[in-house]
C-alpha cells in the first residue's frame, strides 16, 4: 500500500524515468485528490480532503526517508480539496469546493 513515485527527465531528445525505491504511505484524508511539487522546499505533497502529506523528494528518491521525514498537516475545513500548486516563492495555492474557492497560504510552506 502507498504511492509509488517516478522521477526522471523528459525533453525533446530523451525520456528517462525510474521508480523511487520507497512508497509514500499516507494516513488519514480520503480520498486523495492529487499530488503537487514545491520547488522551493523540494517536497512532494499529496492532497486529500483536510490533510496535506509531504515528504522530501531527495529522501524519497534515495530511499532514505524515515517516518519522521513525512509531514502531515490536518485541517478541519470540511470541504473538498481538489488540487494544490506552488508559486516561485513557495506559497501554496489550494483549490477547494463547496463553495468553490482558491486560497493562498499566508506564508511559504515548508
Amino acid at each position: 500500500m502507498g504511492y509509488m513515485f517516478f522521477y526522471g527527465r523528459l525533453d525533446e531528445n530523451s525520456v528517462k524515468f525510474a521508480a523511487a525505491p520507497e512508497k509514500l504511505k499516507t494516513r488519514g484524508g480520503s480520498p486523495n485528490q492529487g499530488v503537487a511539487f514545491n520547488n522551493v522546499n523540494n517536497r512532494i505533497y499529496v492532497v486529500s480532503d483536510d490533510v496535506l502529506t509531504s515528504i522530501p523528494v531527495d529522501k524519497l528518491t534515495a530511499g532514505t526517508a524515515t517516518p519522521d521525514d513525512v509531514n502531515y498537516a490536518v485541517f478541519q475545513s470540511k470541504r473538498e480539496w481538489e488540487c494544490l500548486a506552488f508559486d516561485s516563492q513557495g506559497y501554496g495555492h489550494l483549490l477547494a469546493l463547496w463553495p468553490a474557492e482558491l486560497m493562498k497560504s499566508t506564508e511559504p510552506l515548508n
